[in-house]
Formats: structure tokens, sequence, C-alpha cells
């Protein structure tokens, strides 16, 4: 959690500064406008937020949004990637974006990186 305060820090301290923490097969970063993902499909993107303020579009998965409030606590909207491209948008405040590579999470079966019950979840709360 601590690196995550330092991302949010940061990103508040220059927010024209990309700053995202990297690891083998995953990245996390604050993201308060608009990015763009490089995937692979079935890559997880899962979003997180500590103020509850934002809302979010993302496109290019298999649940997308249209402003779609982020509460705190939802537990992050996981996700996955169906081509090359996602674009994710925040509005209203700053969310974490976490990205993990879909060979990482066949790594690791039946982790929280490929739990289904989380992607049912979304999808009921989504409509999708």
């Amino acid at each position: 959690l601590g690196n995550f305060s330092l991302l949010l820090r940061w990103r508040a301290e220059y927010p024209k500064l990309p700053v995202v923490f990297a690891a083998d097969g995953s990245d996390t970063r604050a993201v308060s406008s608009e990015i763009a993902l490089e995937t692979e499909p079935d890559d997880a993107i899962s979003l997180l937020s500590f103020d509850g303020q934002a809302r979010v579009n993302i496109s290019g998965v298999r649940w997308p949004l249209q402003s779609q409030p982020l509460p705190v606590g939802v537990g992050g909207l996981l996700n996955e990637a169906l081509g090359t491209r996602v674009a994710i948008q925040a509005t209203g405040g700053v969310i974490l974006v976490c990205h993990v590579k879909a060979a990482l999470r066949r790594t690791y079966p039946g982790s929280f990186l490929t739990d289904p019950p989380a992607l049912r979840v979304a999808s009921a709360e989504t409509g999708g």
C-alpha cells in the first residue's frame, strides 16, 4: 500500500509525468485523464478507486463501461482485454489501473488474477 500511496502522491504533484510501477508481466499506474494500454487478449485490467470520486470509461475489454462511478471498496473492477488496445478514461478523480499480462495469469491459475466470480460480479454490477 505504501507504493500505491507514493504513486498517488506523485500523480498529484506531477500530473503530466507518467509514473508506472512495473514488474515482470504487470504494471500499475495512477490515471486522472485518458490512457491507452497495449494489451493481448485475456490480459487482466483492474481499476481501483481510493476516493470514490472518479467516473470511468473503458473500452476494448469484455465488459466495457461508460461514465461508470467507481466507488471505494468495490474490490476493483476486474476486466479482460479483448485485443491489442484498451482505452481508459477517468474523470473527476484518480484511479489506479493495474494491467496483468495473460501469460502471468496462466502461470498462477486459480489466483486472484483469474478468479471467475470476480468477473461475474463486475459483469452483474455493470449490466454486462
